[in-house]
Parts: structure tokens; C-alpha cells; sequence
């Protein structure tokens, strides 16, 4: 019997375990093994998890959402697709702790077993020096995808500037249910191919 396909879903580190918007999209991709990943905040930590599943699971294609993103471009050699990209999330926890944003947020609750990422300054400085590799690693496997009427265009712009060509699908966000069924079916059609 022939194995099925894996993809391995790296969720947005800020997004609840369990109902985040990737997930949705992953429950669209039947007759494929779907391994689901919530990783640590702590890039380091993250890194070693996102990395154990691929030796486990050996994906096909590694989707990341959001801040998860850059830790899907650290995968030499593992065809990519990254869902509207987040590369500043270094600078915006070191925001969080400046009390800069989010001033009542130095303790970021996800998920409904009241998990919590823990913002540090070690953990911004984790982020910053990943997001400064990011651009530096192997992407002639990494696919952008981003929302036509999405007002969030700072991710779109630095992919565009670094890799020239994006897949844009008509919608806000990966928050809608029309967004997720057409970032599913490009997915299926990559592992189609």
C-alpha cells in the first residue's frame, strides 16, 4: 500500500491550541497524515520540536502561519508554504516588555486549558536574531501566501522584497472560512504535483 503524503502544520505561536485557523485548514486536506505542531514561543525550544516532528513524519510540506513563519524557514531542503508571514515578532515582544503595545499583555494566555506564552526578553531576543536569518537560509522551496484585502501589509511587502512572487487569494485572512478552503486547495495542488 502506497504511504500517504505528510504535511506538518507549525500553528501561529500566538494562536490556541486546538482552534487556531491552520487547523481548520489541515481538517480540509483529507486522504493526507496532518501532524499538527503548537510550538513553544521560545525559538530555540521551537526549533528542537519542529525538528523532531520532521524526523518522525518526514512531511512532504511544512505550512506555517503567522510568527511561526520564520521557524519554518530555517528547513533546508523541506518545500514550504508560509500563510501570511509575521518576520517582526522579535521587535513586537520587545515592544510588549517596553510597554510600548499591548500594556496589559505581558502574559499572552492561549488555548482553553489557560496555557500562556510568557514574554522575556530572552524570548524577543530568540525571535530578533531567527528573524535576521530568515531571509539568509534556502527558499527556493518556500511559497508566500497573503489575502488580497488583508490591511496587515508589512509580512507581504518583505516577501515580496525577498522573493519577488506571492500567492494572493481574495479574502481578509486565514480567519474565514472561503480563505481557508482556497489555501487548501492550493496545498493539495503542490502536493499534487
Amino acid at each position: 500500500m502506497k504511504k500517504k503524503k505528510s504535511i506538518l502544520f507549525i500553528n501561529n505561536i500566538f494562536e490556541s491550541a486546538g482552534c487556531g485557523a491552520l487547523e481548520k485548514v489541515a481538517k480540509l486536506l483529507h486522504g493526507y497524515e496532518r501532524i499538527v505542531l503548537q510550538p513553544q514561543a521560545r525559538p530555540s525550544r521551537a526549533m528542537r520540536e519542529i525538528k523532531r516532528a520532521c524526523r518522525e513524519h518526514s512531511p512532504s510540506l511544512v505550512v506555517a502561519h503567522s510568527a511561526a513563519a520564520a521557524l519554518a524557514m530555517q528547513l533546508a531542503g523541506i518545500e514550504r508554504v508560509i500563510i501570511e508571514p509575521y518576520f517582526s515578532t522579535g521587535n513586537m515582544m520587545h515592544n510588549i516588555l517596553r510597554g510600548k503595545m499591548w500594556t496589559n499583555f505581558p502574559l499572552l494566555s492561549y488555548g482553553t486549558k489557560g496555557k500562556h506564552i510568557r514574554v522575556t526578553a530572552k524570548c524577543a531576543t530568540e525571535f530578533r536574531e531567527l528573524e535576521e536569518k530568515t531571509f539568509n537560509s534556502d527558499n527556493s522551496c518556500t511559497h508566500g501566501v497573503f489575502f488580497s484585502d488583508s490591511t496587515d501589509t508589512a509580512g507581504y511587502k518583505e516577501y515580496l522584497k525577498n522573493f519577488g512572487t506571492a500567492l494572493s487569494i481574495p479574502g481578509k485572512s486565514l480567519y474565514g472560512k472561503a480563505e481557508q478552503q482556497q489555501t487548501a486547495k492550493f496545498i493539495k495542488g503542490l502536493l499534487e504535483c
